[in-house]
């Protein structure tokens, strides 16, 4: 259903949507399970329903699902347009920008992360 959000239609071009859902599953779902699977679920609750990720693995699982996702809807805007350009068709500009997210998203983890780690440490005198 995410996808259709995104601007994909329910059955023309069915393989593309399919081929872009799985590559959206890869890069948000994939990286979240491997690293918070073996978790309670308290911890998806707190990182994804809360929106408070603590530690450095469910900050990247974090911005990197978040950033893909923002990216792809971003790609979304330009689809409706009609300018008839071959980078326009779907779902190519989603992926381009679901992947850019994605790098958006592990550049802002990598960041959040160091920055709580170094504001985290003790001067020992």
């Amino acid at each position: 259903m995410v996808i259709v959000l995104f601007g994909a239609s329910l059955f023309q071009k069915f393989y593309n949507t399919l081929l872009f859902a799985s590559f959206l599953a890869i890069i948000t779902v994939m990286p979240a399970f491997q690293s918070l699977a073996p978790t309670s679920s308290s911890i998806w609750m707190k990182t994804y329903l809360q929106h408070s990720p603590t530690t450095t693995t469910e900050i990247y699982a974090y911005t990197q699902t978040t950033c893909a996702l923002l990216g792809s809807w971003m790609g979304a805007i330009v689809l409706p347009l009609d300018w008839e350009r071959d980078w326009q068709e779907w779902p190519i500009s989603c992926v381009v920008s679901a992947f850019l997210g994605h790098l958006v998203g592990v550049g802002t983890g990598f960041v959040w992360s160091s920055i709580k780690q170094l504001s985290g440490k003790k001067k020992s005198e």
